[in-house]
Order: C-alpha cells, then structure tokens, then sequence
C-alpha cells in the first residue's frame, strides 16, 4: 500500500469522500498548521481510497502506511480523527503500556514459579486479583519494582525458588541493606507484594508483618523538630515528633 503513487489510487468512494470533508472541516476548525493538515488528508485519502470508509480500518494497516515512509504519512492524528467517528479497529499490541511490556519482559527473565507469584501481585494491584479496586497504573508498578528488583536477585543468587520461602529474617535482613527513606521504601514494597499474595491465596503468612522497628530506620533531618523548638520543649516536642514519624509513609502511592 505504502508503495502506490497518488495517481494509483482509485477514486474515493462517496463514504470515502464524506470522511475526507469532515477532516478538511476538522483541520480548519481547530487551526490545524498546514502541514500537519495535507500530512494528515494525505494519509487518511490513501487508506480509504484503498480500503474504503464503510467500515471500520485496522490501526495496524494505518501503521504499516506510516512505518513504511514516515516523512510522507501520519498516524497519530488519522488514528485519533478515525477513533472518535467509531472507524477504527484498535492494535492491542501497539497499545500496550510501554511500561507494562518492561515488567512482561522482566517475569519473562525469571523462572515459571516466581515469575507466576509476581504476576499474582502484580494483577492484584492493577485491581484484578480477588479483590476488584482502582488499581495501580503500569508506571507506579515499575518504580515498586525498581525497589523490588536488587532485593529479588539477592534472593535468587541465594538459591531461592519461591517467595513462599521468604521469612521475617530475610525483610528485616532487605531493610538493613539501606538506611533512612530507602529502608522505609524497601519495607513498603515488600509489604505490598507480601499482602497481595497473602490476599490472594498464595501464602498464608505475611512475613513482613512486624519486620520493622521504626527504631530501626533512621528517617530523614526533614523529620527531626527544629532546634529551637527542642531547646523550648525538649522531650515533650521529641515524643510528638516521634509519634508523627512513626505514621509516616515515604509516598502514599506505595501504600
């Protein structure tokens, strides 16, 4: 298709013909440049001239057309103009979360059993484990499992095969590779794998529960009371701080 001249094309369609008008209307209503406009009919007037507009067109031949003379053709707004008149048919696979094939291509790398527990917990905080919620997007995922992935290989490397395996040791023994808000975050991630297998059947003992002492972490000088409000108070502001720290989440999307 991408191949054809503008003088191969067969003659649009009355259908064909309509969808174009209503193009050339939408490029002037909205101010479209010039450029993007003939780039945009350009591309439009070679698929329905070819495939017609009677029907819906695969976003997947409109890709194929672009791929194959990127200067010529435009997708982006041939698609978005088609998706919002009902005439297109949408590439799943195009479509699919950049961040969302990061985290399928890093289950891919691990064997089939932790592999098969990861993607429990990771269907459970998009929402579509046992129970249906607003679940997490593919991008907060991917910074939990930024936080996840050196503890996950420190397992591995120590000869882990399930995460049913992991007990209370091995969180407090993840926790005290860091300090600080970097702790915290560690013990944040592990506990929402860790609840979300739990919740979901695969483990019946969550082994983060009770793994940190608040003692345990020192959080950041944003944390501690200022100086001259210690030096009023003393202990009393010490013990109110202390209280407020010990409810305090590193970013409440970790929750």
């Amino acid at each position: 298709m991408a191949a054809l001249e503008r003088h191969d094309l067969p003659a649009p369609t009355d259908s064909a013909q309509l969808l174009l008008a209503d193009l050339d209307s939408v490029t002037k209503q909205e101010m479209w440049s010039t450029f993007v406009a003939s780039k945009t009919r350009r591309t439009l007037a070679v698929l329905v001239s070819w495939l017609g507009a009677d029907a819906p067109l695969l976003e997947s031949d409109i890709r194929a057309l672009v791929d194959n003379r990127p200067l010529q053709f435009s997708g982006r707004q041939v698609t978005q103009f088609l998706e919002t008149r009902g005439l297109l048919i949408p590439d799943p696979e195009f479509r699919r979360d950049a961040q969302q094939k990061r985290l399928e291509a890093e289950l891919a790398a691990l064997s089939a059993t932790i592999a098969q527990e990861l993607s429990v917990w990771i269907k459970a905080v998009r929402g579509e484990g046992k129970w249906k919620h607003a679940g997490r997007s593919y991008q907060s995922i991917a910074r939990y499992w930024h936080v996840l992935d050196p503890v996950l290989k420190k397992w591995l490397a120590d000869g882990l095969e399930s995460l049913r395996e992991i007990t209370q040791d091995d969180i407090k023994r993840a926790i005290a590779t860091r300090k600080g808000t970097p702790a915290r975050s560690i013990h944040i991630v592990l506990r929402n794998v860790f609840r979300a297998l739990r919740q979901e059947g695969v483990i019946f003992r969550d082994p983060t529960r009770g793994a940190l002492d608040v003692q345990d972490v020192t959080y950041p000088a944003l944390c501690e009371p200022p100086v001259s409000l210690v030096g009023t108070y003393g202990q009393e502001v010490r013990e109110v701080v202390g209280k407020a720290v010990r409810g305090w989440e590193a970013d409440p999307e970790w929750s």
